[in-house]
This record gives C-alpha cells, sequence and structure tokens, in this order.
C-alpha cells in the first residue's frame, strides 16, 4: 500500500537529506536569527520612545496643573483646563479632565469611571471616553480632596498602530526572510549537486573502467575546480599505469610464447624419439627452462627495483629527501619483505639474489642485513635495460 506524498513536505524531506541544503539552511537561520534580534531592539527604541514621551508628557502637564490649582485655586484650574483644550493642539490626543468622583465633569474634554479605577499615584492605562469614541488613555490621576481629581493623560492610539504597524512589518519580513532563506537553499542544494554529480559522472566512469573521460573544467576557481583538476589528473596517471600495464603484459607474452612452445616441441619430440636421442632433446628441454628462469629472474629483478623507486618517490612526498632514507624505517621494512618474497620466488641457485641485494642494500637503515639466501648462489646475472 502506497502512502500519498505532501506535494510540499516531499520535495523538503528529499532536500532535507542533502547535506548542502542542510549547511545553507543553518546559515539561513543563522541570519533570520540577527534579523530578529535587529527587529527586536528596533522595536523597544522605537515603542519605548514613543511611551516615554507619553509618560513624560503627563507627568509635565500634570504638575503644571497642579501648580495652578495651589496659586489661583480652583477657578484657575478650570480656567487653565479649558483654555487647553480650546486651543486646537492636540485636542483629540490629549486627557485633561476636572471632576467628581461620581462623574460629574467641571472641566476638560472626557471622562473616565473613578469609582472602578485603581487609587495609584503612578500612571495607568484606562479607558476613556470622549464624546461618542472610547478610547484607551494613559492618566495620572491626582486627589484634590473632597472627592475632586485631576486627571492628565494622553490617547494610547498613536502608540497602539505603531506597535501593530511595526508587528505587521516585522511579520512580513520574517516571512519574506524565511521564504527567501528555503528558497536559496534549494537553489544551492541545486548548484552543489550539478557540480558533485560531474565529480560522481568521472568516478563511475573510471570504475566501469572508461579512463578516457574527463571532467569539463569550469572557469570558476573554487574549491570543486580545484578537485575537478586533481581527479583529471589522477585519471590521466591512470590511464598511463593502465598503458603501460598493457605494454608490459604484451611484452611478457611475447618472450614468453617462443620459448614455451619450443620447450614444448621438444619435449613431445623426446616422447617420439628413440631412447638413444632423448638425452639431447631432454639437455635442450633443460637449457629453454633455464632461459626461462633467468628471463623470470629479470623480470623480478626489476620489478624489485620499480617497487623500490615508488616507495622512495613516496617518501619524498611525505616530506623526506631520498638521501635521507636511512631514517626511514618504513622503506627497511618493505625492502626486507619484498627481498623474503623474491627469495621464495625464486628456484634453488637462482643467479640473481646477490644482485638483488646490491640494489636494495644500500638504501636499508645503518644496522640491518638483509637475509641470506638458503642455497648458494653463483655471481650475478646482467639485468636488461627498462626499455628490454
Amino acid at each position: 500500500m502506497t502512502t500519498a506524498t505532501h506535494p510540499v513536505l516531499g520535495p523538503l524531506h528529499r532536500a532535507w537529506k542533502s547535506s548542502s541544503f542542510r549547511l545553507a539552511l543553518c546559515f539561513s537561520a543563522v541570519v533570520v536569527s540577527i534579523l530578529v534580534g535587529t527587529l527586536s531592539v528596533y522595536y523597544v527604541e522605537i515603542v519605548g520612545t514613543v511611551s516615554q514621551r507619553l509618560d513624560d508628557y503627563a507627568l509635565r502637564n500634570s504638575k503644571r496643573l497642579l501648580s495652578v490649582y495651589a496659586q489661583q485655586g480652583e477657578a484657575g484650574l478650570v480656567e487653565e483646563i479649558q483654555r487647553l483644550v480650546s486651543d486646537g493642539i492636540d485636542s483629540q490626543d490629549e486627557i485633561f479632565i476636572y471632576q467628581h468622583l461620581d462623574g460629574a465633569v467641571w472641566a476638560g474634554n472626557a471622562t473616565i469611571d473613578l469609582v472602578h479605577a485603581p487609587r495609584v499615584a503612578a500612571l495607568q492605562d484606562l479607558p476613556v471616553e470622549q464624546e461618542a469614541r472610547s478610547f484607551n488613555g494613559r492618566v495620572k490621576i491626582d486627589d484634590l480632596g473632597q472627592q475632586r481629581f485631576l486627571i492628565v493623560g494622553s490617547d494610547l492610539q498613536a502608540l497602539t498602530d505603531i506597535q501593530h504597524r511595526y508587528m505587521k512589518a516585522t511579520a512580513l519580513a520574517l516571512g519574506l526572510a524565511v521564504g527567501l532563506s528555503l528558497l536559496g537553499a534549494m537553489v544551492f542544494r541545486r548548484l552543489m549537486d550539478k557540480r558533485a554529480a560531474e565529480v560522481r559522472q568521472a568516478i563511475r566512469q573510471a570504475g566501469q573502467g572508461n579512463l578516457h573521460f574527463r571532467i569539463p573544467m569550469n572557469r570558476k576557481s573554487d574549491e570543486f575546480s580545484l578537485l575537478e583538476q586533481d581527479i583529471n589528473q589522477m585519471l590521466e596517471q591512470l590511464e598511463q599505469l593502465v598503458r603501460g600495464i598493457r605494454h608490459v603484459s604484451h611484452m611478457v607474452a611475447h618472450n614468453l610464447r617462443t620459448p614455451l612452445n619450443r620447450a614444448l616441441h621438444r619435449v613431445q619430440a623426446a616422447k617420439l624419439a628413440p631412447e638413444s636421442l632423448r638425452p639431447a632433446l631432454l639437455d635442450q628441454v633443460q637449457e629453454e627452462l633455464d632461459h626461462l628462469q633467468r628471463l623470470f629472474s629479470k623480470m623480478l629483478l626489476l620489478v624489485l627495483r620499480v617497487a623500490h623507486e615508488m616507495l622512495g618517490q613516496a617518501l619524498e612526498h611525505r616530506g623526506c629527501h631520498p638521501g635521507t632514507m636511512v631514517a626511514q624505517p618504513q622503506l627497511h621494512l618493505v625492502t626486507l619483505a619484498l627481498q623474503v618474497h623474491f627469495q621464495a620466488a625464486l628456484l634453488d641457485g637462482q643467479p640473481v639474489f646477490q644482485e638483488v641485494v646490491q640494489q636494495v642494500g644500500p638504501h636499508s637503515p645503518a644496522g640491518a642485513s638483509p637475509p641470506a639466501p638458503s642455497h648458494p648462489v653463483p655471481a650475478p646475472a646482467a639485468v636488461p635495460p627498462a626499455g628490454h
């Protein structure tokens, strides 16, 4: 039974398996976090500044009207409140009330339910009634005695509008940032998959035996370009190595075919020849076998030399100069192992073991001696040049 895949969550789930997508998404999350922090700081600063201005306005006017009441009495307070209300400056936002506890207003532009309002000296946000509208205001209530109160403050509608608009803009910015982050992560994943697909194709072709394939070089000089260049060099070296191995295989097959055929024909001739001619034919077969033995010996010696040179180049690549190979125990151990296998591979009385020891011995560490052959060894045989 197959389960339906969500049209949005399905691609996201497949994309989440990509390390490049997760990496890009992590960077996007960092950017969004920085954006959220920046917007939060701006919100605190803007809203805090506006709120502080409202508080300062209420405290400053309350202090001034209390001073007028102390100097001029109730009549002066009523006259000053009427002047402030009728001047037409911020008359819709400012609150000036001189009223009784039961709700009777002697001067002002609004009214407040003082029965249910808390009697505190600090600023507080209370519902205010002004003509045909109701709103929340930040006011300061001063008790003048005999159930008379002076109320001074401002409308909070401007502050509320700033908060709502800022929250909408912040939500829109965050939504846009998250959407662009997901889109950028998807695009980044596609680009990385495209570059990685070329490398995977080259490795797949090499695994299938096609060493002629090369990755198209990109004009951009980035990490993938360096990787593609290294892979192309590796493929070229592998191709040269395989070509050399094929050449050596053809050469070995050519050099072994003729003596083996001659030896086989002489053995068959010896089987069919009279008894008196068999020793001579068998001696010829022995000569052919000795010739093959010398050929194998020279080939093994050539392999040992090449292996020794490759080890030296590897150590030199690791930072060890060939002149200082005496201090490399790895080369000595591998050389001794090659000598042991070489000695075990040869027949008794092989004519090249001493020459192998002479070729390898100078590169062995001080104090180490190569293993001696288990049988007497004749004089060294001549080694053919590398091209033969």
